[in-house]
């Protein structure tokens, strides 16, 4: 809620301090086209990889399109200096400056937290895996959810068996050859378990995901993992 309200501040802003329509209409356009990305950001339907960079990005555009609009608008014919607003548009200039100064401190403090602590954690997913190549079935599929102390572990759990008569060290040396071949991990032997660790993400959003099979009483079952320490 408070990401949505953070994304749509700038908008009302510019409702306020807008004086003209052609430029209201451009400046309003592009300031709702950011604060619909950045929503969608926030809830993940887009770009997971690149979300807090980008939100980040969205921030620092939106306090730079504010204040050039202002400017812009200032400057056409008939249009009232800025020294002399008052009313609506006085109030739209003062909210503007507020967020353009709040915005981007906001954005930079929330980039030094994740550098220190990393990206939210939350479950990997399950394309970490899937698809399978045939021979091999998914019987389970589990999103663990979060838990931890000082650092905060996310686990998806995901069951998988072979066809009638592969033994179960068949089945894991199969599945360690597909995951190698189609998702690049690259498998080590630790304490009798198979792990492999990679990155993901881009700038701000890069986090290690890691991946163990292991043979739990006859049963194959891919471990990932994502972490922080927030």
């Amino acid at each position: 809620m408070i990401i949505t309200v953070a994304f749509l501040f700038p908008l009302v802003c510019w409702l306020f301090a807008v004086r003209t329509v052609r430029t209201g209409w451009v400046v309003g356009i592009l300031l709702a086209l950011l604060a619909a990305t950045g929503i969608a950001l926030a809830q993940g339907w887009i770009l997971s990889d690149a979300k807090v960079t980008l939100m980040v990005i969205i921030t620092f555009a939106a306090a730079v399109l504010l204040p050039v609009g202002i400017v812009v608008e200032s400057r056409r014919p008939g249009v009232p200096k800025l020294s002399s607003l008052q009313g609506r548009g006085a109030a739209g200039m003062g909210l503007s400056i507020f967020y353009c100064v709040i915005g981007p401190a906001a954005a930079l403090v929330a980039a030094w937290l994740v550098g220190i602590n990393g990206v939210p954690a939350t479950t990997p997913s399950d394309r970490e895996v899937l698809p399978l190549p045939t021979g091999l079935a998914v019987v389970s599929n589990r999103d663990e959810g979060c838990g931890g102390g000082s650092e905060t572990y996310c686990t998806r759990s995901i069951e998988v068996h072979g066809t009638a008569g592969q033994s179960p060290d068949e089945v894991a040396r199969e599945l360690r050859d597909h995951l190698t071949r189609a998702h690049g991990w690259q498998f080590t032997l630790d304490h009798g378990t198979w792990g492999a660790c990679h990155d993901e993400g881009r700038n701000l959003d890069r986090h290690q995901v890691c991946a163990d099979v292991s043979d739990d009483k006859g049963t194959v079952i891919v471990t990932l993992d994502a972490s922080d320490r927030w």
